[in-house]
């Protein structure tokens, strides 16, 4: 059986709010509580879409209280260690590369962002999906317990955390395994919106809450065996981009960035 569980990343004060807002639509009509990935102190220019929204903070807290779960999405989202990390996904990323001390300084600087907001999470997002040893290091020292990627069709542990795999950028259905599904919403084409939407009406019954898949057992042998396999896929299938980003919802980044 196959469970599906959606994740938001980028989420910062100043998103595309009509992207997120639509998502937020969907899954408040399906009842689907989704995993937000709040960037501490975003000082990416990419992710200056709109301008700051004074409610911002208020509504993570809401959605928080309301059942969606909470990720500390790195620390301020400036992509420039030039390192992909173990996962390759990406031939960049915000700590992948970095001493463990400056990594370790980062990370614990951003929870304490997201504790003053009333936000503060075990669950870790890396940008660009790129983090070493060391962050995963770093990671357990500074209490996280579980990070929302890998290449695997179901969870399991490495170093001491948690891993919830994730997969894809577009909802498709697979045969077996546990997926979580990536979301961009600033940059969501229209179309790919509806076919989110229309994705979610044929299979609801098998996508649950983020929160949901925290307790499913790890599956070390199942993992060593589909590791080389989605890995290999997820990595080609990373390989093309889309247009510049605009917030009209009707181009995007490189599907690569996160």
């Amino acid at each position: 059986m196959t469970l599906y569980a959606f994740r938001m990343d980028d989420v910062t004060p100043t998103m595309c709010r009509r992207g997120f807002a639509r998502f937020r639509a969907l899954f408040e009509e399906h009842g689907i509580r989704p995993l937000l990935g709040v960037v501490p102190d975003n000082r990416d220019p990419a992710l200056e879409i709109d301008a700051p929204d004074p409610g911002f903070w208020e509504e993570m807290r809401a959605l928080r209280a309301a059942g969606w779960s909470v990720a500390q999405h790195g620390h301020q989202h400036r992509c420039d260690a030039p390192d992909g990390g173990i996962l390759g996904v990406n031939r960049r990323g915000e700590f992948a590369s970095l001493p463990y001390d400056r990594q370790l300084e980062k990370i614990e600087r951003g929870r304490a962002r997201l504790r003053e907001e009333g936000l503060e999470t075990d669950v870790w997002m890396a940008p660009a999906h790129a983090f070493d040893r060391a962050t995963l290091r770093a990671l357990r020292h500074a209490g996280f317990r579980t990070v929302t990627d890998g290449h695997s069709l179901f969870p399991y542990e490495r170093l001491g955390l948690r891993f919830i795999p994730c997969q894809m950028g577009v909802p498709r259905p697979v045969p077996v395994g546990v997926v979580t599904v990536y979301i961009h919403a600033s940059w969501t084409p229209d179309a790919e919106f509806e076919r989110f939407r229309r994705f979610v009406e044929r299979h609801r019954r098998r996508i649950r809450d983020f929160s949901e898949l925290l307790a499913l057992p790890p599956r070390p042998l199942v993992r060593r065996v589909t590791e080389p396999i989605v890995g290999s896929a997820r990595v080609l299938a990373s390989r093309y981009r889309y247009p510049p980003a605009r917030c009209s919802g009707t181009s995007r980044p490189s599907r690569r960035s996160a």
